[in-house]
């Protein structure tokens, strides 16, 4: 589909069409389930746009960002792919504006992006991942002061230069990482909850269960006999007070047999209630404040690691000393540094992908060891 061809629908049609077109023109493109936590886009480049509340929202894919949104919302999302290095010479007008059309160069770029970020490739959508990488990259750009800057001179050491661009787009891809163990970990303690809110429920005793069958079995004979002896002395004191051809006797009666009937009812509801728990809301409570403490605890301690990373780790692995160990196939400048940073990079990814369940594993350990 031509970008004027998407223009035209959007305008006959609207957003909501168009995108149905465009996932149909593009077996490829498939928008991302909705993500629903509290992570949001932090770079000014997005926060400081009037289209920040739709990028957000493309960044918990409520839905995701595609050729539908043509205007103002891809013009910042080129934007931010221009500040990260990213060339869109086609996309860009004489007055050196950006024309907010995902066509084909947005495409490949924004496939070329997703690639160099481990993302699996399409170009044609921007959701979580996407957004969460550029996020993070423009976080970590240092603002170049203004004038011409000194060409630098050559060292005459082995040391790496500092601004290797793939030692710091490794960097980038472990502070995503980061992030990413955090929305696993959340979901793991989100699903727990979850499953104790329906399960984590007091049940009676069997033999209070026992006891509640045996007066339901014998409590319609007991109640007839009472009954009746009940019901013949009430009317017996009736017809003696009562002259036996009075209408009221009949009314009386009929009330006496209803009382009686009451009477029996709700003893059997009481006898049923025996067999079901009683709603216990101090548990459920309880229950509510330590999910709100376990969401609070990770999500604390997540964007603390994170954010030690940014302002210590980052410097700690550009300053860090060349090894002499074999070099990481991966590593394509043959940077050493970037031998560490691929390791940290691996090590971070294997715990997102175990984050889950070790989450929810350990707060249901911790969840039993509160009430014992």
């Amino acid at each position: 589909m031509a970008a004027g061809d998407c223009l035209f629908l959007q305008r006959r049609v609207g957003n909501r069409v168009v995108r149905s077109l465009i996932s149909a023109a593009n077996p490829e493109l498939r928008l991302a389930a909705a993500i629903d936590d509290d992570l949001h886009l932090h770079a000014p480049i997005f926060t400081s746009s009037d289209q920040f509340a739709r990028l957000d929202n493309a960044f918990h894919n409520r839905p995701t960002l595609t050729a539908a949104d043509n205007g103002p919302a891809v013009r910042v999302f080129q934007e931010a792919l221009v500040a990260a290095g990213e060339r869109l010479p086609k996309s860009t007008k004489p007055d050196g504006q950006l024309d907010g059309i995902w066509g084909n160069e947005m495409t490949a770029v924004v496939a070329r992006f997703q690639a160099a970020n481990g993302i699996e490739p399409g170009g044609f959508e921007a959701g979580r991942k996407t957004l969460l990488a550029l996020d993070t990259h423009l976080k970590s750009v240092q603002p170049k002061p203004p004038g011409p800057q000194p060409q630098p001179k050559p060292s005459p050491t082995p040391t790496p230069p500092q601004d290797n661009q793939e030692l710091e787009t490794v960097m980038n891809q472990i502070s995503i990482a980061c992030q990413l163990l955090i929305t696993r970990e959340r979901d793991g303690l989100l699903a727990l909850c979850r499953d104790l809110s329906g399960l984590d429920k007091p049940q009676p005793s069997a033999l209070l269960v026992t006891a509640a069958t045996l007066l339901q079995i014998l409590a319609p004979p007991l109640y007839g006999f009472a009954e009746g002896a009940l019901r013949i002395a009430i009317k017996k004191a009736l017809n003696t007070a009562l002259n036996p051809a009075d209408e009221v006797l009949t009314d009386l009666d009929n009330m006496n047999d209803k009382v009686c009937d009451g009477i029996f009812a709700s003893f059997s509801d009481a006898v049923s209630g025996l067999k079901q728990p009683s709603p216990d809301e101090t548990r459920a409570d309880l229950l509510a404040d330590y999910c709100d403490a376990q969401l609070d605890q990770v999500t604390k301690a997540g964007f603390k690691a994170v954010s030690q990373f940014e302002d210590a780790g980052k410097t700690a692995i550009r300053n860090s000393k060349p090894s002499a160990q074999k070099h990481d196939p991966r590593n394509r400048s043959g940077d050493p540094r970037i031998d560490g940073a691929l390791a940290v990079r691996d090590a971070v990814n294997q715990t997102a992908d175990a984050a889950f369940a070790v989450r929810y594993d350990r707060a249901l350990h911790a969840w039993d060891t509160q009430l014992a």
